[in-house]
């Protein structure tokens, strides 16, 4: 539905592998017969390409001074995937 529906047209073809966030709503809707009938659907908030099983590039914009005075201080992202990472101050010790 919306905006999030419209991104996913455009951006997906069949068989992509995706992650979804959101919630179910129920609700009752009327069918061909007349009779009520209880209906689920689910909302998607969030909507992406499953990075565990798709391979893609990033097209990001140009860097300008002002994006580069955010990230000063910002450890190298130009590291192995391998490579330890440090997580910035203050984010919690998940899995770690």
């Amino acid at each position: 539905f919306r905006k999030t529906a419209e991104r996913a047209h455009q951006r997906f073809a069949k068989g992509d592998k995706f992650i979804a966030e959101g919630y179910t709503h129920h609700y009752d809707r009327t069918d061909d017969n007349g009779q009520a009938v209880k209906v689920e659907e689910f909302v998607a908030k969030k909507l992406g390409h499953d990075l565990a099983r798709t391979r893609y590039t990033v097209d990001r914009p140009r860097r300008t001074p002002e994006a580069d005075s955010l990230d000063a201080g910002l450890e190298d992202t130009a590291l192995s995937p391998d490579a330890p990472r440090r997580a910035p101050a203050g984010t919690p010790a998940v899995g770690r």
